[in-house]
């Protein structure tokens, strides 16, 4: 197992601290009927970014921690969070796998196919968290439950198209100046 360094724990606060703010970035979009709500934000943008840059395990963390952490501090979707910690942590976990898989250089082909297969994960995830927390707490209400996981899975895919389309190329120049900043020793 490669040594976890002052720089890896760095980076990975920082992509924790950026999607966060990205998710505070938001449109929220309201449900009739009190189904609740579901937004289109930049979260998983960054979510993806450091997963490409820094791994599967280190960029799910970074994702599942600022959002999971959002979702705490939001008021609004407090009941959320355990969900959102464990569907950002998935997303990044198989993005960041399938980029780094045999080590070798960013190259955006594998970004776009990584980003792809990683936000595939949150596109089914964030509906099922948000199935769960209202049947818990609408109760037995089916109809807008039903109806909130769809305009919840509908929101997820068009975050999913920006995040993808987004984290690529911001991803690619950060690898790039992160390697003529690494130390030589590395």
């Amino acid at each position: 197992m490669k040594k976890l360094t002052t720089r890896d724990l760095v980076l990975t606060a920082l992509f924790a601290a950026l999607s966060f703010v990205g998710t505070y970035i938001n449109i929220r979009i309201p449900f009739p009927g009190g189904a609740g709500s579901a937004m289109i934000h930049f979260g998983n943008i960054f979510c993806l970014t450091g997963a490409l840059v820094l791994g599967g395990v280190k960029g799910g963390l970074a994702g599942g921690i600022g959002m999971g952490l959002f979702d705490l501090v939001s008021g609004t979707y407090a009941l959320y969070a355990p969900g959102t910690f464990v569907g950002k942590f998935l997303t990044g976990l198989l993005c960041g796998a399938i980029m780094h898989r045999g080590n070798k250089p960013f190259s955006a082909k594998r970004g776009f196919v990584a980003a792809a297969c990683g936000i595939l994960v949150n596109v089914f995830a964030s509906p099922l968290n948000s199935m769960i927390v209202l049947m818990l707490t609408s109760d037995g209400m089916t109809q807008p439950v039903l109806f909130a996981a769809l305009g919840d899975f509908l929101l997820s895919v068009l975050n999913a198209v920006i995040a993808v389309i987004v984290s690529v190329p911001l991803a690619k120049g950060i690898d790039v100046g992160l390697h003529k900043t690494q130390p030589a020793h590395q």
